[in-house]
């Protein structure tokens, strides 16, 4: 259906867009660990000011991941409704063929 179609192609451009902001973080606390590791903050609220909004960020991606399984699960709800309906409808049209037997 139309609407299954819809929602499939914005839940693939959701997936699109959380594995780009994955990658961004992963990149971005390996890059705020190796500055660490080499003490390469001006002081203890500059390294605990990014490792905040790193953290933030964390937790962000992380309700975009269980928000995208929701999603999905739902998805698959409808999806699987859809075939089941699809299923009856054609069961119904071969009961109603005059060129079957009964």
């Amino acid at each position: 259906s139309a609407e299954l179609d819809a929602a499939a192609a914005a839940l693939e451009g959701r997936f699109v867009s959380y594995d780009a902001a994955r990658e961004a973080l992963t990149a971005d606390i390996e890059s705020f660990n190796a500055r660490a590791d080499a003490g390469g903050f001006d002081s203890r609220e500059q390294f605990d000011r990014e490792r905040s909004a790193l953290l933030g960020r964390q937790d962000a991606l992380e309700a975009e991941r269980l928000a995208l399984n929701d999603d999905v699960a739902a998805y698959n709800g409808k999806l699987e409704e859809l075939r089941e309906l699809d299923a009856e409808r054609a069961a119904l049209y071969a009961q109603l063929d005059a060129r079957q037997e009964p």
